[in-house]
């Protein structure tokens, strides 16, 4: 899997099925629910052997700051996703 970041969205891609993400949904629903935030997200995609596989768009009502930046990247550098970050 990889993550890209950006100011106004999270974008995990390549999961091979739902149960890649799950813990993710909940980890960063935690984080952003504890500060206020309520995030919004999409999914496209298909799971499988012959597909890019699923796609977790994650809109935010506001930017992130730098410090959450370095925050996220470290979870998903953890969690042995590798990141991107976006201007």
């Amino acid at each position: 899997m990889l993550a890209r970041i950006k100011r106004d969205e999270i974008i995990v891609q390549e999961a091979r099925n739902h149960w890649d993400l799950r813990p993710i949904i909940d980890d960063l629903n935690n984080m952003f629910l504890a500060r206020g935030v309520k995030p919004i997200y999409f999914f496209t995609g298909m799971p499988g052997a012959n597909s890019a596989g699923l796609t977790m768009i994650i809109k935010l009502p506001s930017s992130l700051r730098d410090e959450d930046i370095r925050a996220l990247k470290r979870y998903f550098q953890f969690r042995h996703i590798r990141v991107f970050i976006e201007q």
